[in-house]
């Protein structure tokens, strides 16, 4: 009942009382007068209350304050986030929740007629506050009426790298969005090298889950980390994050200073065959899952430094990366057991003209490097190094 409406019964009752005392002789006026008094007072004190409550009322939770839907017609909240945890309750369809921000670390495959699924569970909890754990698949956004593969997608990463990842990935998109200078571009490459090393691991954790099952499709995270792809290796069997050249490329032509422009052009170079990074620079051949040939002898490497020490020379940015880079030649071209694809006729004179070159990328610890291995080249067998397996040779 509204404040105006109760005044309005409150002069109702008065006008009722008032034609009423005019019926009482002046003997009873003055009784009867007091009774009215009595009982009109209480009609309007139960009218004024009756207002109090209708408007102090709580009213019922917006749905604003929802995060969640379930969308099948029939979401099972459950005890702990496995399909075979007990049963907490039977969500109708619509049944609104909100969002704990807690997800398994794990997913489950489960099948539901011909659709098979995999995805994580989510600690929710439901208007009367029962916590409990929802399969992905079976909620929307509050007021979508539909699952949709971003929320399931964004829940999905927050099983594989967490939280405090998820956080790191916003830090880093929105780094990327924001770029506009050769040297941001810089900062944001560098930190998303130890983003990437990061959740490199995380991801190894993920496909090791499966056993030897046929791995999900993850290939849709490339559309949450700027700059990177995910791609299979170890024989199909685990999943691992490269960086895309051409992406980082494009976002380089668009900002200020060509720094940046020129660095991810040697990347290219360094990963010429589709631009994406990988364990086998331009200078190495994979002719196996796990290993391959070294290319020095056809001029490769000797541009690519020459390049790389004349861009050093020049800025400080992408310093890291460039010592990571020189750092992983020296690695493959000084390795055990190692075989060179060219004869010993053409690989000679490029670790000759390396060494000559005498490039200040290159320290006198590295030099020393390559100048024992110019020395173990002479005496090949010795030193278990193999020349010329493009023809076959030992």
């Amino acid at each position: 009942m509204h404040y105006n409406q109760s005044w309005i019964l409150f002069l109702s009752l008065l006008n009722c009382f008032s034609t009423y005392l005019l019926g009482f002789s002046k003997t009873n006026y003055k009784n009867a007068l007091n009774t009215v008094k009595g009982f009109l007072f209480f009609s309007l004190f139960v009218a004024c209350v009756s207002d109090i409550d209708s408007t102090t009322a709580p009213p019922p939770l917006p749905e604003a304050d929802f995060d969640l839907e379930i969308v099948v017609n029939s979401g099972r909240l459950r005890k702990a986030p496995s399909p075979s945890a007990p049963i907490l309750l039977e969500l109708a369809k619509g049944t609104a929740l909100h969002d704990l921000n807690q997800v398994s670390n794990h997913t489950t495959q489960i099948s539901f007629g011909e659709e098979q699924f995999d995805e994580p569970w989510l600690l929710v909890r439901t208007a009367d506050s029962i916590e409990g754990w929802i399969y992905a698949r079976d909620i929307a956004n509050w007021g979508k009426k539909m699952a949709s593969p971003q929320l399931r997608h964004r829940k999905h990463l927050q099983s594989i790298f967490g939280s405090a990842g998820m956080d790191r990935l916003a830090e880093h998109r929105h780094a990327w969005e924001s770029v506009n200078s050769a040297t941001h571009l810089s900062n944001v490459y560098e930190k998303g090298l130890v983003l990437r090393d990061t959740f490199i691991p995380q991801l190894e954790k993920k496909s090791y889950q499966y056993n030897g099952i046929e791995l999900p499709d993850l290939f849709w995270i490339e559309s949450y980390i700027p700059g990177m792809v995910p791609q299979l290796v170890a024989e199909g069997t685990v999943y691992y994050l490269f960086f895309d050249y051409r992406a980082w490329l494009e976002k380089a032509k668009a900002t200020t200073g060509q720094e940046d422009d020129r660095f991810f052009q040697l990347m290219v170079k360094c990963f010429p065959q589709d631009s994406i990074e990988y364990f086998f620079p331009a200078w190495e051949l994979q002719t196996w899952d796990y290993g391959g040939h070294n290319l020095l002898g056809r001029g490769l490497a000797y541009d690519i430094f020459s390049d790389l020490a004349q861009f050093q020379q020049e800025t400080a940015l992408f310093s890291e990366p460039i010592e990571s880079l020189k750092d992983q030649f020296l690695e493959d071209v000084t390795r055990d057991n190692i075989h060179f694809w060219e004869p010993d006729s053409l690989v000679i004179p490029e670790l000759d003209s390396i060494i000559q070159a005498n490039w200040s990328i290159f320290t006198p610890t590295d030099l020393i490097a390559l100048k024992t291995r110019r020395i173990q080249l002479d005496s090949a067998e010795v030193h278990g190094i193999n020349f010329n397996a493009r023809a076959g040779g030992h």
